[in-house]
């Protein structure tokens, strides 16, 4: 079974009707009665379902609908999809779990659920994390000036490190994914959904595409080109043993070309840099 793992992890389960849902020991009934009410009260269409309060924590309670019935049939059986990868609503889901239980630099994971109507197959799944309370991203910190372009890309690109540090790779990762604590806690990483975990063959190339990607996408709209290759020079600090012939060959590319999503995970697996 795909969830299989994951409900090893959240052992604590409710199931009403259509909606099951799984949470961590520490789970008490009434937090999970009181997120599935919730989940049913939330305006139709909505993926922000809301928070909860339960057992001294927030549980921050996000829903992605599962559309198409191949992917349905695909979660229904556990499969990829013919090019690899899970489908990215499940991605996200499995993504976050891993990077959590791995203490990545992501909103802790409390549980996860889904709802099954016609067949067993599943239409929503529901990802419950921790809710980043005194949070904004990157964005927003940059307009509320809670600190400067540079601050925050070299915040950035040691978020980038710190999760390769646990095999992560984030593919996705630009200023909107990258959330700070206005009081000056440390800052984390959302939206996993477009991500890699494990080994990886072709480091330096992916490391390129990151850092290229997180100047291209936004960036470059609040800080100049040379004084981003500084901040990357500083950041390279932290990988002596990196082949920067092939960061080199991909980095600069990276900064001026869109590499489309199922590219970069070609770029995972062989090396090859692919912009549209």
């Amino acid at each position: 079974m795909l969830f299989k793992p994951q409900r090893k992890r959240f052992p604590n389960t409710l199931r009403n009707g259509e909606l099951t849902l799984h949470a961590g020991d520490s789970a008490s009934p009434g937090l999970l009665d009181g997120i599935a009410d919730l989940i049913r009260q939330r305006e139709q269409g909505r993926r922000i379902v809301g928070c909860v309060q339960g057992n001294g924590a927030l549980s921050f309670v996000k829903v992605s609908r599962v559309d198409g019935f191949r992917t349905k049939v695909r979660l229904l059986l556990g499969r990829k999809r013919r090019q690899g990868g899970f489908d990215w609503t499940v991605a996200e889901l499995l993504n976050t779990t891993e990077a959590s239980a791995r203490n990545a630099p992501v909103p802790a994971v409390h549980g996860f659920g889904y709802r099954k109507r016609r067949y067993g197959m599943v239409n929503e799944l529901f990802l419950l994390t921790e809710y980043l309370d005194g949070y904004v991203d990157g964005l927003q910190a940059l307009e509320h000036q809670h600190l400067s372009v540079e601050r925050l890309l070299a915040q950035a690109l040691d978020l980038i490190g710190q999760l390769h540090a646990r095999q992560i790779a984030h593919l996705d990762l630009w200023l909107g994914n990258v959330m700070v604590h206005t009081g000056g806690e440390a800052p984390k990483v959302i939206d996993l959904e477009n991500c890699y975990i494990g080994p990886l063959p072709h480091f330096a190339a992916v490391l390129g595409f990151q850092f290229g990607f997180l100047y291209y996408y936004r960036a470059r709209q609040h800080i100049d080109e040379a004084s981003y290759d500084r901040l990357v020079e500083v950041a390279l600090t932290r990988y002596p043993q990196l082949d920067r012939r092939v960061f080199d060959a991909i980095y600069p590319r990276a900064k001026h070309q869109h590499v489309g999503r199922k590219e970069r995970h070609q770029l995972v697996s062989h090396g090859r840099f692919i912009a549209d």
